[in-house]
């Protein structure tokens, strides 16, 4: 209660005083205020609400929050690792790696339902089976986008070495200036509407998102990104936690509401979207919550494939039940 009061008596001080200086009043709040960290890019998306208590509904821990953004995921994972977060936005599967080697986070929820899409410049492809004997251009060997298409194509009856070619791309920035030299791009957003908006040759053959709820049947899609939380905050710091996890929640149905609104917004916070990729961003990034509890069963679906594709992404095995954070 001490640590909230202190929370709130800040943030009535930076609206009497002006401040718009996060820097100051997050030194001057001390350890009365949380951290939160995130990769930049459509899983950060969400959180833009959360940081404009001037904006109704209201922001219930107003300015006390202090938010930073990573360009890149090996330093927000070293950064991590030393727990220099009290709550973070990760990559599902890095949220896994730092659960095995003890950096103390738990899964609090899954926040983004997937934002991968397959680009053609073929119009006839309707499906994960008219991919055979097609070459696809994927953005980083190993990574989220090609464990994920090795799954479809396998549930759609194709062999990944024989009736499809899988070529790559050193980067997603990589595959959008090169695409007058491919036919068919799977990428993720924001890339997506960089590409849409680049190149009009190509649009959206695959929502991949709606093919992973066809082949799984859970009827939830991929759960790409989390939100992490050090296991004491939601004990120590319950009420705080508390009062996060609902301007959290407020955020995200504002920016689903608001998308307009919303990219206005994201042009004034560096978070890996400029202003002319909001609209898009925010309208194929599926923004959720959806609690630890309640995502479970996906999140360990989705796990599964870096198990078998790329075990050494999650440190080698599934986490236990007590990765996932119990609800009150």
């Amino acid at each position: 209660m001490k640590r909230l009061w202190m929370s709130l008596m800040l943030w009535m001080l930076l609206l009497v005083a002006g401040c718009s200086s996060w820097e100051k009043a997050y030194e001057e709040a001390g350890s009365a205020s949380l951290t939160v960290m995130a990769l930049k890019g459509p899983g950060a998306l969400g959180l833009v609400k959360a940081m404009e208590p001037g904006l109704d509904p209201p922001v219930r821990l107003g300015d006390t929050v202090y938010y930073s953004f990573e360009e890149d995921e090996a330093t927000l994972y070293a950064k991590l690792s030393e727990g220099k977060a009290d709550i973070a936005v990760v990559p599902t599967e890095i949220a896994a790696k730092l659960y095995h080697e003890g950096a103390g986070y738990q899964l609090a929820a899954v926040n983004t339902g997937g934002y991968l899409y397959m680009l053609s410049t073929d119009n006839a492809i309707k499906e994960v089976a008219d991919l055979r004997g097609k070459v696809i251009t994927i953005a980083g060997e190993k990574s989220r986008a090609e464990v994920v298409i090795r799954r479809l194509l396998e549930r759609s009856g194709l062999n990944t070495d024989a009736d499809v070619t899988l070529t790559y791309a050193s980067s997603s920035e990589t595959a959008v200036e090169n695409a007058a030299n491919s036919e068919l791009i799977l990428l993720a957003e924001p890339w997506v509407t960089d590409l849409l908006g680049e190149n009009d040759d190509f649009a959206i053959a695959l929502d991949i998102q709606d093919e992973w709820m066809q082949v799984n049947g859970n009827g939830m899609s991929l759960p790409l990104t989390c939100l992490i939380v050090k296991k004491e905050i939601p004990i120590d710091r319950a009420e705080e936690w508390g009062l996060f996890v609902a301007d959290y929640k407020d955020s995200i149905d504002w920016i689903n509401s608001n998308p307009a609104e919303t990219t206005e917004l994201v042009d004034k916070h560096e978070m890996g979207i400029t202003k002319e990729q909001a609209e898009g961003v925010i309208s194929r990034s599926n923004l959720i919550y959806l609690d630890a509890a309640s995502s479970k069963s996906a999140v360990e679906e989705y796990l599964n494939l870096f198990l078998e594709a790329n075990p050494d992404a999650i440190n080698g095995s599934l986490p236990d039940d007590a990765f996932y954070l119990e609800q009150e």
